[in-house]
């Protein structure tokens, strides 16, 4: 898409040594620019895409781990701390974005930034801000927390859907892994006897 664009505004006939470099600066441009924040819809969800839009790579072909960490069943209307953890040996900075589906495939519940550093939200999506990227952590684990509201009804299972990237902070967009990851959650039946923060503890 990069390359297309390109030809309709650079001429090859006339500048025939411009669209090399052109192609050079504006990888370097995105790697830079989305350090700050990606596009939403790339957090791997249905009708998204994920970050080997922009990063070379092929989707959890790396050595890395992404995991989420979130309990397994939801209450109508409760609140929980949600924390999104991503390592790989080599990777020097880190990058995630997340959202929340039901089972139509809308946004569900409420995201609510507890560490606004680090992570920020754009729409329904959840994301890493520069800082957030932690250039020049080596190996990670990295971790991303937020809090999320239930919806006030049951609305069946719920998905999280995050996808993270763990680049090798050389600027560009080149040599990076990048994963995705779906966590599900059941709507609670019955009385559940611990919290989750007490669950949490008991880990």
């Amino acid at each position: 898409m990069l390359f297309s664009n390109l030809r309709r505004t650079t001429s090859m006939k006339h500048y025939p040594l411009l669209l090399p470099f052109s192609l050079l600066f504006v990888g370097n441009d995105l790697a830079f620019a989305y350090s700050s924040g990606p596009p939403i819809g790339k957090a791997g969800e249905p009708g998204g895409s994920n970050c080997t839009d922009c990063h070379a790579g092929v989707v959890n072909s790396g050595p890395g781990v992404l995991s989420v960490i979130a309990p397994l069943e939801y209450e109508t209307g409760a609140t929980y701390e949600i924390v999104v953890s991503l390592e790989e040996d080599g990777g020097a900075r880190w990058g995630f974005e997340l959202v929340v589906f039901d089972s139509t495939d809308e946004p569900v519940g409420e995201i609510t930034v507890s560490d606004a550093l680090n992570t920020q939200l754009d729409g329904d999506y959840l994301m890493h801000t520069t800082a957030g990227t932690r250039a020049g952590t080596l190996d990670g684990p990295v971790d991303w927390s937020f809090d999320w509201t239930a919806p006030a009804t049951d609305v069946g299972p719920i998905s999280i859907y995050v996808a993270g990237n763990a680049a090798n902070n050389n600027g560009d967009n080149t040599g990076d892994h990048i994963y995705t990851e779906v966590f599900g959650l059941d709507y609670m039946v019955g009385v559940q006897a611990m919290s989750w923060s007490a669950l949490k503890r008991a880990r």
